[in-house]
């Protein structure tokens, strides 16, 4: 299979999570990629799409993934009309990332769009072709075995998943998976229309998924996770994937950054009173 992985690179924000400085979000994406360079062997082409990234962050990544022989290409600037719509201006950029993976896959058979704050197991790219290859229903799938399936609220029962086994390792169906996702071209250039206007709509990773399990479309999370998603916060973890030195060390920290964020708010937010200056003030006799 002719593999196209997109990794969107961006430092200008903590897209995951709030608790995220820049120079902590630099940390964590250069350990990510090094994850990426050491354990992946799978031949693919690679694009780096940077998003309003410093040339310092750039040139990381570049050599990080010099091996692969990456393509990076500037896409800060939103298109497909996102510019246009209500969407939070985050969520834009989110969207208008993976739409420009979906424009530069054309001429292969798998996508992935690989977010960046992901650790690998070794060869975890194979599992995933191997899961294309043996089971021909499923078109979408994520090496993330995500807790309670994206949204604890649709979380399935034990019971409710169908299990597949491949030459390499187990899958599950699920309700949803998450934006680091894997996807058959040729399916994705039949729901194209449908997936622009989901993004137009706003729709991310839980609902477009959500929406596609809910027309009978196969989903599929390995029943071992390959992937970890590595949050400052130490949420969103994968509960499947084993003893994460790095997820485990930095989880404090975040949650003690996460604490002083929230006081922090509190403290900037104004009294009501300043809030409505015009509003008339009653004392506590009521005069």
């Amino acid at each position: 299979m002719k593999l196209f992985v997109a990794i969107p690179l961006c430092d200008y924000e903590p897209i995951t999570s709030t608790v995220w400085s820049r120079e902590f979000t630099y940390f964590i994406v250069e350990q990510c990629l090094k994850s990426f360079g050491d354990n992946i062997s799978t031949p693919l082409d690679l694009c780096i799409l940077a998003d309003r990234c410093s040339d310092k962050f750039i040139a990381m990544a570049e050599k990080i993934l010099k091996r692969f022989n990456p393509k990076t290409i500037d896409n800060s600037n939103v298109q497909f009309g996102l510019q246009q719509t209500s969407v939070p201006e985050k969520h834009q950029h989110v969207l208008n990332q993976f739409l420009k993976t979906i424009e530069l896959a054309q001429n292969h058979d798998v996508l992935y769009f690989c977010e960046q704050d992901y650790l690998f197991k070794k060869d975890a790219l194979v599992h995933a072709l191997a899961a294309f290859d043996e089971i021909p229903q499923v078109n979408l799938l994520s090496m993330f075995d995500h807790p309670g399936n994206h949204d604890p609220s649709e979380k399935s029962q034990p019971g409710d998943h169908q299990h597949f086994r491949t030459r390499l390792s187990e899958w599950k169906s699920v309700a949803s998976i998450n934006g680091n996702w894997l996807w058959r071209v040729n399916f994705i250039k039949k729901r194209y229309d449908w997936l622009v206007d989901q993004c137009l709509n706003g729709a991310l990773d839980y609902r477009i998924t959500n929406s596609l399990y809910k027309e009978g479309e196969l989903l599929l999370s390995p029943a071992k996770s390959l992937i970890q998603h590595i949050r400052l916060d130490g949420k969103n973890s994968s509960p499947t994937f084993g003893f994460c030195p790095l997820s485990n060390l930095i989880r404090p920290i975040g949650v003690l950054l996460s604490f002083r964020n929230r006081i922090l708010h509190k403290l900037r937010k104004k009294p009501y009173w300043l809030q409505n200056p015009n509003r008339k003030i009653i004392d506590r006799y009521g005069s």
